[in-house]
């Protein structure tokens, strides 16, 4: 068989495997994205009454953005097992970021 057909054969006889792995994904995805959101949010809104602090807070968020992700669960898996648990708090970490900067320059 060709690799296309092969992969659709794996597609049809794996679905359901994948729908559920699907779905757990989209919520583990969205439950760090709304953690993420509820605290960076204020942050964003306070780092606009508070400018001298912002660029040291942005760019402190902003090195965290620099670790790749397969070091950062690297970091995690120690701290927290194999699980959730280090998937969603690499997920919010990378959230933070873009929420708080476009937050801050959105206000």
């Amino acid at each position: 068989m060709s690799p296309p057909a092969n992969i659709f054969r794996f597609l049809i006889l794996h679905r359901t495997e994948l729908l559920g792995q699907t779905v757990e994904h989209i919520g583990l995805t969205f439950f760090a994205m709304t953690i993420a959101t509820v605290i960076s949010l204020p942050v964003g809104i306070v780092l606009t009454r508070h400018r001298k602090a912002a660029d040291t807070v942005i760019g402190g968020i902003g090195v965290i953005q620099t670790i790749p992700s397969v070091a950062l669960l690297g970091l995690l898996l120690p701290l927290f097992g194999i699980g959730a648990t280090p998937a969603i708090i690499a997920l919010f970490l990378y959230a933070l970021l873009p929420i708080v900067r476009n937050t801050y320059a959105g206000i």
